[in-house]
């Protein structure tokens, strides 16, 4: 009877550990997958405004700058318009990115100092927090404008 109980409470021990490393394990995989799916629509975002950004026709050509508009025109004369609101970053007003819990734009001159006025703009600095369920993923990203 005594080898039964200890038998019982060995299984049980060892089913209690293996539930805990499973659960970690599901909890792993969940995480990863947020992660993944942050990562992929936020890149290509960041990607696609580094790459318009960097073709800003000159400094003066950048009509609105604050923390959350970014206005310019580009090298070939097109109208580019990025735009913050609640949750979601917009390009011309199509959404680019959603799930954003954070998002800025911050302009510095070429003496690294903050810009005071748009035309004195010679760095782009944009920064984006992600966010899936409860994970997020900051994301940041500084660029010079080749026209500059």
């Amino acid at each position: 009877m005594v080898e039964l109980v200890i038998v019982i409470v060995l299984v049980g021990v060892i089913a209690m550990t293996a539930s805990l490393l499973i659960g970690q394990a599901a909890q792993t995989y969940q995480k990863e997958g947020n992660y993944s799916a942050m990562t992929s629509q936020d890149l290509l975002a960041l990607e696609e405004m580094e790459r318009e950004i960097r073709i800003i026709r000159s400094p003066s050509d950048i009509t609105t700058c604050t923390s959350t508009n970014l206005t310019f025109t580009d090298v070939n004369g097109n109208l580019i318009v990025y735009s913050y609101s609640g949750t979601t970053l917009s390009a011309g007003g199509n959404p680019l990115a959603s799930n954003l819990s954070g998002f800025s734009f911050a302009y510095f001159n070429n003496s690294g100092g903050v810009a005071a006025s748009c035309a004195l703009t010679w760095t782009v600095t944009i920064n984006l927090t992600a966010t899936q369920g409860s994970d997020s993923l900051p994301m940041r990203i500084s660029l010079f404008p080749r026209n500059f």
